[in-house]
């Protein structure tokens, strides 16, 4: 039997901010008291912004015991209004009780990308303890989705959106902004549970098409995520969700 993708429809982004904390704190409660310790990796893009903010009211002695990683990395300085690290630190790291070391960041301000992704793959690799061809196994994953179907900084036509052997991976991306570090498809794919944020009436085709159409992984990355369907949790607010077919997808809340 196929796996129908399980969404959540939000009114408005202030509503799918909050159930993405009620999930996220619900995971995060009960991994906590199971194995002592909590490793999410963030999204970039604008859409976690209010989600962040609830997170800001997240005080206590739990804070000591999150680990905090990015799913992908804008090539620029830290303190760059491009920067997704940059985000989460204004709008809610500096404001929680989170150990520095436990926020684990990709040190962009290396020399070149490619020394900076290997950098954050070697510190994926010590915080998780991981043995030669070993995944790391996130206990929590937040992703947007792109316009063009892309998650991370997987975009459709980039060698990463097919690597398989490397934990992240440089984009090097000649219509873009800036060249990403990416953690690949595998680590998604093999993350305990995921969320996606999906905001606004620009997003309602491509919510559409991911949906509707055969998976397929060459024109929309997110699709190499179908085999992990079951563990993903899609929160779409009305805007885009409103081309949605209902029939495709299980709505779990509304």
């Amino acid at each position: 039997m196929q796996v129908k993708p399980n969404v959540v429809i939000a009114k408005d982004p202030d509503q799918l901010a909050e159930k993405a904390f009620e999930l996220t704190f619900k995971s995060h409660s009960e991994i906590i008291e199971k194995q002592g310790h909590f490793r999410v990796a963030l999204s970039g893009g604008q859409t976690p912004e209010n989600f962040y903010q609830l997170l800001a009211q997240g005080q206590g002695e739990t804070w000591k015991n999150v680990h905090l990683f990015w799913v992908d990395e804008r090539c620029v300085l830290p303190d760059d209004q491009d920067s997704n690290y940059l985000l989460a630190k204004k709008t809610f790291l500096e404001k929680v009780p989170i150990p520095k070391q436990n926020i684990h960041r990709v040190k962009t301000e290396m020399d070149t990308p490619a020394q900076a992704a290997l950098d954050y793959e070697k510190d994926i690799v010590t915080e998780f303890s991981l043995t030669e061809n070993q995944l790391p196994v996130f206990d929590f994953m937040i992703l947007g989705l792109g316009n063009d179907g892309h998650i991370g900084s997987l975009f459709p036509g980039t060698f990463a959106s097919f690597e398989t052997e490397k934990i992240v991976d440089v984009v090097y991306v000649m219509d873009q902004k800036h060249n990403r570090i990416t953690m690949t498809y595998p680590v998604m794919q093999a993350a305990k549970e995921i969320i996606f944020l999906i905001s606004g009436q620009g997003k309602a085709d491509i919510v559409k098409a991911i949906f509707e159409e055969t998976p397929d992984e060459v024109k929309f990355p997110v699709h190499s995520l179908w085999p992990s369907l079951d563990k993903i949790t899609w929160i779409v607010d009305r805007p885009a969700a409103s081309k949605l077919n209902t029939e495709t997808v299980n709505i779990i809340s509304s």
